[in-house]
């Protein structure tokens, strides 16, 4: 059996199957993951890609959409949670948060944006993207940031989606 924390490398074929769907949807004319939209797609491409550390064209390509794209989905002003992940992607391709948008700097937009109370949104999945992007820069991320995060977890160790209040999600524990 496959040990729980099994890494891409002892699974050669299906990082490679997943990288090679991806760059194919890619490269197609209306990608299917472009459902909720380019920015948000593009992110989880270059985020994809990053982890697998493989293809680094189709990375480029999909960060260069993003940055055509990733202004009108972070807003004017900022919204946290594509903000957010739009910085992670940034930083998970080795570039600069403060020149990958023209005259923003996404790492300080992203901190301006938390409330006295740490939060960042009542959204906790939004709440665990920043605190993941942020603790990817050199700052880190924010002790408030974090303590609010906490602050919200069930007693049973879990966290809920706001569906479902009153029962654990295993996406927003993960995030968490």
């Amino acid at each position: 059996s496959l040990p729980a924390t099994a890494a891409v490398e002892d699974q050669p074929a299906a990082a490679k199957a997943a990288a090679d769907w991806i760059a194919a949807e890619l490269d197609a004319a209306e990608p299917s993951f472009d459902l909720f939209g380019v920015a948000p797609a593009r992110a989880d491409v270059v985020l994809a890609l990053a982890s697998l550390g493989t293809r680094p064209g189709s990375a480029r390509r999909a960060l260069i959409e993003l940055r055509e794209t990733a202004a009108a989905y972070i807003g004017e002003p900022a919204t946290a949670g594509p903000l957010a992940k739009v910085l992670l992607a940034v930083l998970a391709s080795g570039n600069d948060p403060d020149g990958f948008l023209p005259a923003r700097d996404l790492e300080e937009e992203l901190r301006a944006l938390a409330a006295t109370d740490g939060s960042f949104s009542e959204d906790l999945y939004t709440q665990s993207l920043a605190v993941i992007a942020l603790s990817r820069t050199s700052s880190g991320a924010p002790a408030g940031a974090v303590d609010w995060l906490v602050s919200q977890q069930n007693d049973d160790g879990s966290w809920s989606n706001p569906f479902s209040p009153d029962a654990g999600d295993v996406d927003y524990t993960a995030a968490a």
